[in-house]
């Protein structure tokens, strides 16, 4: 049921009609980061470009995001008794050739699991596709360096749903 309701406003072709809201979004957050030289990467871009979007999309365009983002990472539960460790998609490697290195250029296969799979595929694959290549598009044009923060190591998140780093420190040089 909730797929009828959400998908149509979930589609490719109304997300790339986004896609200039979500460079706006970005600029303003990375303008921030620029000035300060060194930056908390989730809490500064990765997390606020994604729900300050999805919020958009439902309705609450001045919505305080820092409230919806502790509201969606509080209310995260699991459901039902199959566990499925998304966290280790993509990483098989007799699928994925150096498959914990970074390769922009590696080909991925169409079974691959970075949206899910069938019925539990993400309704917010489309969307998600093009906050990535407007962040990664907006971050290469402003910066001439990008790089870890030696003195701050990033840590993971605590989850078997979702791989991704709960605090990823960066440092930027500007163009």
């Amino acid at each position: 049921m909730h797929r009828g309701a959400v998908f149509p406003e979930l589609v490719a072709k109304r997300m790339a009609e986004l896609e200039p809201a979500v460079i706006d979004i970005t600029e303003a957050c990375l303008t921030e980061a620029l000035d300060a030289g060194a930056v908390e990467f989730m809490s500064a871009i990765g997390n606020v470009v994604p729900i300050t979007m999805i919020s958009r999309l439902i309705g609450f365009r001045d919505a305080n995001t820092d409230q919806l983002l502790r509201a969606a990472f509080e209310s995260t539960a699991m459901l039902g008794s199959t566990l499925l460790l998304w966290g280790s998609a993509n990483r098989d490697g007799t699928e994925f050739e150096h498959p914990d290195e970074v390769d922009l250029t590696r080909h991925v296969p169409r079974r691959h699991l970075s949206f899910g799979r069938g019925m539990h595929h993400c309704v917010g694959a489309p969307l998600a596709r093009v906050e990535a290549r407007a962040v990664l598009a907006v971050l290469l044009d402003r910066t001439r360096d990008i790089s870890l923060d030696i003195d701050d190591p990033p840590t993971w998140a605590n989850s078997l749903m979702v791989r991704r780093h709960d605090k990823l420190p960066i440092r930027l040089a500007t163009r």
